[in-house]
């Protein structure tokens, strides 16, 4: 029943890549928003921080046009090589894919007139310290957009799997799902506090909200991406001992709740934040 508690993932295959290269199902939601929120004119110099395995970095090269430079960074050196394989199957000319850390941007002072992050500023080390760097690399009255995921993502399976850990007596595991998700979704007014923190004008946030849905509990701890992208995180919180148990009774209470339903809705809010550095 727990079976997809046991498998693991190799970063590094390209068979592996070619498959997660579906993942942008998942950010697009994020990533249609953050592309309606852009400015395209001729002539500009674009950074795509965590760009993954190209989505929207491809998307925004061929919407910029030719006249303009897009670059991509990310850390993800087999993703990079997925993103190579896109640009000269699509015959490319200007986009280029960097593997270095956002926390050290491989680029000049005042480079670029736009800068986004599709869903990676909260999965970078340092988000501070790539704030800055973003500020060192944009030009005066240049602009910045970030999309995020919000805390309450996902809140239908977090209520259930706390539930069942209070329910062996984990009491010491619901501190560390808090955390887990602090970790990684802070609130807008989080996010915005550290945007504010640097020489930026906040000009725009927009909030939105969708739902993954899912047939059942099972269909959803099965599927690809949850298993490849959220699951490790979640068996880390779990004694080992118990880490069977505990998802067999989570997926059962999940299966629950999709019967009660109809189908397993589980719900997505996030937030975009356009930003500009001010004019020095």
């Amino acid at each position: 029943m727990t079976a997809y508690l046991d498998e693991t993932f190799d970063f590094s295959d390209r068979d592996f890549v070619s498959v997660v290269d579906e993942f942008p199902l998942w950010s697009s939601y994020f990533g249609a928003v953050m592309l309606d929120m852009i400015d395209y004119k001729n002539n500009v110099t674009v950074l795509d921080l965590a760009c993954g395995t190209g989505f929207p970095l491809i998307e925004l090269a061929q919407r910029f046009g030719s006249s303009s430079r897009i670059y991509g960074i990310d850390t993800w050196d087999t993703a990079a090589e997925r993103v190579r394989l896109k640009i000269k199957t699509m015959k490319l000319k200007n986009v280029e894919i960097f593997v270095k850390p956002a926390e050290h941007l491989p680029f000049g002072d005042n480079t670029f007139d736009l800068i986004v992050s599709n869903n990676g500023i909260n999965n970078v080390q340092d988000p501070d310290k790539v704030l800055a760097e973003c500020v060192r690399t944009m030009k005066p009255g240049a602009y910045c957009i970030l999309s995020v995921n919000l805390p309450g993502t996902m809140i239908e399976f977090y209520n259930i799997f706390k539930n069942v850990l209070a329910k062996n007596g984990l009491d010491d595991c619901l501190e560390k799902v808090d955390a887990h998700i602090k970790a990684k979704r802070k609130s807008v007014e989080e996010n915005t506090g550290m945007i504010m923190q640097q020489p930026f004008c906040l000009e725009q946030v927009v909030e939105k909200n969708f739902y993954m849905r899912y047939a059942s509990g099972s269909a959803f701890l099965n599927h690809y991406v949850i298993k490849f992208a959220f699951l490790e995180s979640w068996k880390k919180i779990v004694p080992e001992k118990l880490l069977n148990k505990v998802f067999a009774e989570t997926e059962a209470e999940l299966n629950k709740l999709a019967v009660k339903n109809g189908q397993l809705d589980l719900s997505i809010p996030f937030a975009v934040f356009k930003f500009r550095k001010i004019l020095e």
